[in-house]
Parts: C-alpha cells; structure tokens; sequence
C-alpha cells in the first residue's frame, strides 16, 4: 500500500513539473486550477503581455476584473 502511495505522488509530481517550465505555464495551469482567482488571471495576462499577446492579455485582465468584482 506504501509503494502504491509513493507510486502516486511520484506521477503526480511528474506531472506538476510541466506546470514549472516558464512562467507561462505556471499560470495557465493556475488559472484552470483556480478558474475564479483574479492574481491568477492578472498574472497570466503579464504573460501574455510579455508574449506579445495582447488580445489574450486584455482578456485575462477583463477576467481578473470580473473576478475580483464578484469576490
């Protein structure tokens, strides 16, 4: 039962290394973690800022208001 436990976090942890690579990343895993967090969305639209991304940037924002409006 303890391999099958040790077995387990180690996949997960596997599989939340992905969400590590850049800060991209990061906050798109969190923004479908958290879908109602309005840093998460800020954060992700810095991103898409940074990307050059303006389009998906504002909208991220626009979600980050909305969110922090209804929180």
């Amino acid at each position: 039962m303890l391999a099958a436990l040790v077995g387990a976090l180690a996949v997960r942890t596997v599989v939340r290394n992905q969400d590590w690579i850049n800060n991209l990343a990061l906050y798109s895993a969190g923004v479908r973690a958290a879908p109602g967090s309005a840093k998460m969305h800020a954060n992700l639209g810095s991103q898409y800022m940074d990307y050059g991304q303006a389009g998906l940037a504002r909208a991220e924002f626009q979600d980050a208001l909305d969110a922090s409006a209804s929180g």
